[in-house]
């Protein structure tokens, strides 16, 4: 098993300038999305996207709630949308959520963490999981001044109310705390073990399946 360098310039392609901590995602198991990204002092909020089948990349025009420039944020799909979470641009965190539905490219801001720092961090991991039959993003650590251990999580909701549901922690002595807002903003329930860890869930309620909120 090897890796080998390809060609993927194309005749009219201009591929992604040098670039680190960027996000990157695969749509329809054809196209290669890159957002995002840093060099030396220099952040970027371009969409660069490498059709893996003609092997040409192009830049196309975003649409909607366009994302500051950032570098060290992570991005996991779902379906056709794209949550991307927290990275920084060298002066501050961002504590935003976005989704980018990757057919129209379109951008929202679907929840913003009120208060609170941990998902404004560069360098933490996302995935997607599944609890009770519905999808769940899943964050941990990243670094923001001090480094952070703790799990967040969201879940995209279609319920004309908000509410939330207690995820089962694997550590004991939980205490949970409550801070609902309104029927369009996010429900934020966090579980806090001693002093060894926390996991928080954030519910978001409105989110279209264009990606829209």
């Amino acid at each position: 098993m090897t890796w080998d360098e390809i060609d993927a310039v194309g005749p009219l392609g201009v591929p992604p300038s040098p670039r680190s901590d960027h996000t990157a995602a695969v749509h329809a198991e054809r196209y290669l999305l890159i957002f995002g990204g840093g060099s030396h002092a220099t952040c970027f909020n371009d969409l660069h996207v490498l059709d893996l089948q003609a092997m040409e990349w192009s830049r196309p025009t975003q649409q909607g709630d366009i994302p500051s420039p950032r570098a060290g944020h992570a991005g996991v799909p779902v379906e056709e949308n794209w949550f991307i979470v927290g990275g920084g641009d060298n002066k501050s965190g961002f504590s935003g959520t976005v989704v980018l539905n990757m057919s129209t490219l379109g951008w929202s801001v679907v929840t913003t963490v009120q208060g609170r720092v941990p998902l404004a961090s560069e360098g933490l991991s996302l995935v997607v999981g599944s609890h009770n039959g519905e999808d769940v993003l899943i964050s941990f650590g990243g670094y923001n001044g001090r480094y952070s251990n703790e799990v967040n999580v969201l879940k995209p909701s279609h319920k004309s109310t908000l509410q939330t549901k207690i995820m089962e922690p694997v550590l004991e002595s939980v205490s949970v705390v409550h801070n609902a807002t309104n029927a369009t903003r996010d429900v934020e329930s966090e579980f806090e073990a001693g002093q060894e860890g926390k996991i928080r869930e954030i519910v978001m309620d409105n989110v279209d399946s264009d990606g829209t909120v």
